[in-house]
């Protein structure tokens, strides 16, 4: 198919992919029509079948844009590791790790809510994950965080990685949740920084005083 006349490649991809990312968040990829789609990016459907064909190939690159935005998070985790495992430690250290983890992953996770409530999105409407997500994000990093940690713990590499798993999930969470919400957890005053500090000590507390 011909390129759309006076297009801006570039701009008019990142529209439709904001577009689309903001309705397959709200709505669910099913319930989501490719011409709500185009009214949304204010394009024509035939814009869309030119630069993704079809829905199953605009809501994989929704997801790969999200993949993209938490990349800079794995390459501090990479530098996480990278040091964990090149240093020898005292016994305070993987406490002091799983603080610059679990506050960089919040952090992270709230500063990139739109696309994490895409991914979450896929849990309600199908009970799981979007298995790309899961195969080539989540279990890589769980893989990867109970080998590096475990033998710096007092628990096995198996519940390093079940506890890593309930914690991203509480993060998650979390991360979604309105200040007004978070306030109604852990009061007025700070809600966010208490979540944060909720999380930490609920890491420390399963994983480095366990045992």
């Amino acid at each position: 198919m011909a390129r759309p006349v006076n297009a801006d490649a570039k701009k008019t991809r990142e529209r439709l992919l904001c577009a689309a990312a903001a309705l397959f968040s709200d709505r669910g990829e099913r319930a989501t029509t490719l011409r709500e789609v185009a009214d949304a990016a204010d394009v024509t459907m035939a814009t869309i079948h030119h630069y993704f064909g079809n829905k199953e190939s605009l809501y994989a690159a929704c997801l790969e844009s999200v993949r993209d935005d938490f990349a800079p998070f794995g390459l501090m985790l990479e530098e996480i590791f990278g040091r964990l495992e090149a240093e020898s430690f005292t016994d305070d250290d993987p406490g002091r790790v799983l603080d610059r983890l679990v506050r960089g992953g919040f952090r992270y996770a709230r500063n990139h809510r739109s696309g994490l409530q895409l991914i979450m999105r896929s849990v309600v409407d199908t009970g799981e994950l979007d298995r790309k997500w899961r195969d080539r994000m989540l279990i890589p990093f769980l893989d990867r965080c109970s080998a590096t940690l475990a033998p710096r713990l007092p628990i096995s590499a198996g519940e390093v990685r079940l506890h890593l798993q309930s914690l991203i999930a509480l993060g998650m969470r979390y991360a979604l949740s309105s200040p007004p919400e978070l306030a109604s957890f852990f009061g007025a005053k700070k809600p966010v920084a208490a979540a944060e500090d909720h999380l930490v000590s609920t890491a420390r507390l399963l994983l480095v005083r366990n045992g």
